[in-house]
């Protein structure tokens, strides 16, 4: 059998140990019935089974390894996988021997991983969507395995020096402008589900009804950051019918940096296909979102995801003044036939992203925000020493009034004449030790992107 408890119960158990009380004993639940249970087929193990190890599928499915040679398929609610009323197995076929199993995201990828202890193997599978595994990578040479885990980090060393290449995830690149002393950068990788979107139903280029907050979705990760409503998750499978899956990248360092980080997602090794930087529809093109963790500096609008796409597809999210940046795109090249189409996007540090993500408002409303955050960050800059920083002021006041007055091009060009003053006046920015620089360029460039985009955008 498979017992579950309820997470409520376990809570107040531990409660009452804490406050020195002697609680009852926990009931489980029968969640899986023994073979000879007067239950369904589908609710019990099968009289072969011999369950030796389970693991909980990124999506939700139990992976219960079974010295039958079977890793069975039990989905969430714990009925047994079927189709056409077959079972599915993930797995069959495998030696009697103890097996553990684990599971995981790797690489862009749900993977279940086994351990088979008397050949001194372990297998690596990938979850496909039908609920079966497809063997692609082996270990040989283990000595009796008799556990296994798995994680989604991976650790890859950073040297110091300038344009540095960072490729801890194959999701995505990162160009750092000047590490200044060598470290590591170590990313982990989250996939869920968005659970607002079947809370209410919302047209698709509309914001959902709340926030996201994500702990809500996973214990692991800090709580209190937000994911606001007009912030959707791109559906993962298909477009239009597959779930919407939210790809969360949390990214930490150990070393300091001076300037902008580009980088470049790749959320079709999640998605299953490459989303459409042109879509007619704006609200479905992919997004890149950030924010810092709660060990780096916060940013005005709190820990909250902002939008700091910088390009899409063939954009070139460096060009210099206006409109380059959304409108030099080669519109030659659409759907499939654009083998480099990846969203980009620009920050001053690490910390956490989502990939692939998309933004229900309106290219100037995107852009309004930015152009305000822009304002509230420099604001709080007392390290920029004059004249610069009046020069910076008096060129962010040019662009506010610009866009006041729709000239999307003309504020363009004042946020490129900021980019030009920090980038060109080292000297003036040496007091400062948190990269603001790099912040005032990084939003600069993700607003220009953004008026671009609106120039295009009829609406």
């Amino acid at each position: 059998t498979l017992l579950r408890y309820h997470a409520a119960d376990v809570d107040a158990f531990l409660d009452e140990l804490a406050l020195g009380g002697t609680p009852a004993e926990l009931q489980p639940e029968v969640f899986i019935h023994a073979p000879d249970a007067s239950v369904p087929d589908d609710e019990r193990f099968p009289s072969s089974a011999r369950p030796e190890g389970i693991a909980i599928a990124p999506g939700g499915d139990l992976l219960i390894a079974s010295g039958d040679g079977v890793v069975y398929n039990f989905q969430p609610d714990g009925k047994r996988l079927s189709s056409n009323g077959v079972f599915v197995d993930f797995v069959s076929g495998l030696s009697s021997s103890k097996h553990q199993i684990a599971a995981g995201n790797q690489d862009g990828q749900a993977r279940a991983f086994l351990s088979e202890r008397s050949s001194g193997q372990a297998f690596r599978y990938t979850i496909e969507a039908d609920g079966t595994g497809t063997l692609d990578a082996t270990v040989s040479g283990l000595v009796n395995p008799i556990a296994i885990d798995s994680t989604t980090s991976s650790n890859v060393p950073t040297p110091a020096g300038a344009n540095v290449e960072v490729n801890a995830s194959n999701l995505m690149t990162s160009r750092i402008s000047n590490v200044l002393v060598p470290g590591n950068t170590n990313v982990t990788e989250f996939l869920f589900v968005d659970p607002r979107e079947s809370e209410v139903a919302t047209p698709v280029n509309q914001p959902l009804h709340r926030s996201l907050f994500l702990d809500e979705v996973n214990a692991l990760l800090p709580a209190g950051i937000e994911i606001p409503p007009y912030v959707r998750a791109m559906r993962k499978g298909d477009p239009v019918t597959g779930p919407p899956t939210f790809i969360l990248l949390l990214v930490d360092t150990n070393y300091g940096i001076v300037g902008k980080i580009d980088h470049e997602a790749d959320e079709s090794l999640v998605l299953g296909y490459i989303p459409n930087c042109d879509d007619p529809e704006p609200t479905l093109q992919p997004r890149l979102f950030w924010v810092p963790n709660f060990d780096e500096p916060p940013i005005p609008e709190g820990p909250r995801f902002i939008n700091v796409s910088s390009g899409c597809g063939t954009t070139v999210a460096t060009a210099s003044r206006l409109g380059q940046v959304a409108l030099d795109t080669d519109s030659s090249q659409t759907g499939l036939e654009r083998l480099d189409v990846r969203s980009k996007g620009v920050t001053r540090f690490f910390s956490l992203f989502l990939i692939g993500a998309r933004d229900t408002r309106p290219w100037n409303e995107t852009a309004r925000a930015q152009l305000d955050g822009l304002g509230l960050e420099l604001a709080a800059i007392t390290c920029i020493a004059q004249p610069t920083l009046g020069s910076i002021e008096a060129e962010y006041a040019a662009a506010q009034v610009d866009f006041d007055d729709f000239h999307w091009r003309e504020a363009a060009d004042h946020l490129q004449n900021i980019i030009d003053l920090v980038e060109g006046s080292p000297t003036a920015l040496s007091g400062c030790a948190l990269n603001e620089g790099g912040g005032l360029v990084a939003r600069s460039l993700a607003t220009i992107y953004s008026l671009g985009a609106s120039e295009r955008d009829p609406d």
